[in-house]
C-alpha cells in the first residue's frame, strides 16, 4: 500500500477543547485490529503514535493523518485538514476486456486499478468467450470492489474506478452494446473526432508488427485541439483470439 484509502462514510467528526477554551473539530477514522490497513500501518510501515501516514479519500483529496494506536490493536487516524490537496487532472482510460479465465480476472482487478489513468473497466462477452467464465463470482461487486481498492492503494490514487459487467445472454459485444455503454464516437463525420483515441488489441495478423498502441494514442490526441486531458478506450479481445 502506497496510500491508506478511506471511504467518506468512515470519517467521523469529533470535537476537543483547546487551551484557549475554544472547541476544535477533528475528522477521524477508526480502524479495527482486523482491518488490513491497520495491520499495514502497524506491521509494515511501523508507524508509532504521533507519526503521520499518507491517506486518500476515495473520490476526493489526498493528505496526511496522525496515527494513534488504540487498546486492542486498533488504530485511530486523525486527518490533518491543512494537508489535504486535490489531485491534478490526468488522462482517462476506459478498458474493455473480453471476460478472461476466472482466476485471471481476479488477479487483474488490483493490477488494472493501480494505474491512475484507468477510470472505467468494462467486461464484455465476445463471440469466442468461454460461456462458463460468465458465471464466476469474481465478476461480482462483493468480490471485485475490495480488489480494486487494494489496487488503488498500491497505485496511490483516489480517483474512483467505474465497473460495467456485461456478460448476460443478451450482452454479446456489438455496436448496439457499445452505444448503450456510451463508448461509440457520436460524430457522423469520419473526419471529425470526439477527442477519444480508440485502440483494439487482438492477436490478428501475426505476420506484421502493428504500430505501438502508445504511439497511436499520442498521435491521435495530438490532432485534437483541446486543453482537456487526453482520453482513450482500449479494447482487448478474448484469449482464444
Amino acid at each position: 500500500m502506497n496510500l491508506i484509502l478511506i471511504k467518506q462514510s468512515e470519517i467521523q467528526s469529533t470535537s476537543s477543547t483547546a487551551s484557549s477554551q475554544t472547541e476544535e473539530q477533528h475528522q477521524v477514522v477508526l480502524l479495527t485490529s482486523k482491518d488490513e490497513r491497520a495491520k499495514h500501518i502497524a506491521n509494515h510501515l511501523n508507524k508509532k503514535s504521533g507519526e503521520t501516514v499518507s491517506i486518500g479519500i476515495i473520490g476526493g483529496h489526498k493528505g496526511k493523518a496522525i496515527v494513534q494506536h488504540q487498546n486492542g490493536g486498533g488504530i485511530r487516524l486523525e486527518i490533518q485538514a491543512d494537508t489535504l490537496f486535490a489531485t491534478p487532472d490526468e488522462p482517462e482510460i476506459t478498458l474493455i476486456l473480453a471476460v478472461p479465465f476466472p482466476m485471471r480476472i481476479k488477479a487483474l482487478w488490483p493490477v488494472i486499478s493501480s494505474f491512475s489513468a484507468v477510470t472505467r473497466i468494462v467486461i464484455v462477452k465476445g463471440q469466442l468467450s468461454n460461456p462458463e467464465f460468465n458465471a464466476t463470482k469474481n465478476l461480482l461487486p462483493e468480490v471485485y470492489t475490495s480488489l480494486i481498492e487494494k489496487g488503488m492503494m498500491q497505485g496511490g490514487r483516489t480517483r474512483q474506478v467505474k465497473v460495467d459487467v456485461c456478460v448476460s445472454d443478451d450482452d454479446t459485444v456489438s455496436k448496439e452494446l457499445l452505444d448503450k455503454l456510451g463508448l461509440l464516437c457520436k460524430s457522423d463525420d469520419n473526419n471529425v473526432h470526439d477527442g477519444i483515441a480508440r485502440v483494439f488489441l487482438d492477436c490478428g495478423d501475426e505476420t506484421t508488427m502493428p504500430t505501438p498502441a502508445r504511439d497511436v494514442v499520442i498521435e491521435h490526441c495530438g490532432r485534437i485541439a483541446s486543453t482537456a486531458s487526453p482520453s482513450a478506450i482500449i479494447a482487448v479481445g478474448p484469449e482464444r483470439g
